[in-house]
């Protein structure tokens, strides 16, 4: 949320995304005031980060739930083999 009534902000647009169109970055107060053009790399360094977001809760239980499905293939294959 914006607060205040003076904020400064870069707008880097992208065409390389299927998803995004635009970031808006807002500058820290306190930030030193470089050229414009030290900004925008700054910008494009951030966003050209990869952040990786931690598996999700349904992911783990799908993994749970294969080796489950895999273990009991093995113990009936095992069982078959032995009763007959």
């Amino acid at each position: 949320m914006l607060k205040g009534c003076q904020r400064e902000m870069i707008v880097v647009h992208t065409r390389d995304s299927e998803l995004f169109e635009s970031a808006y970055l807002i500058l820290r107060p306190q930030s030193p005031r470089e050229g414009r053009a030290d900004m925008v790399a700054e910008a494009n360094r951030i966003l050209g980060r990869e952040y990786r977001t931690p598996p999700s809760r349904r992911s783990f239980c799908r993994l749970w739930f294969c080796m489950g499905l895999l273990c009991g293939a093995l113990m009936g294959i095992l069982l078959t083999l032995l009763l007959s």
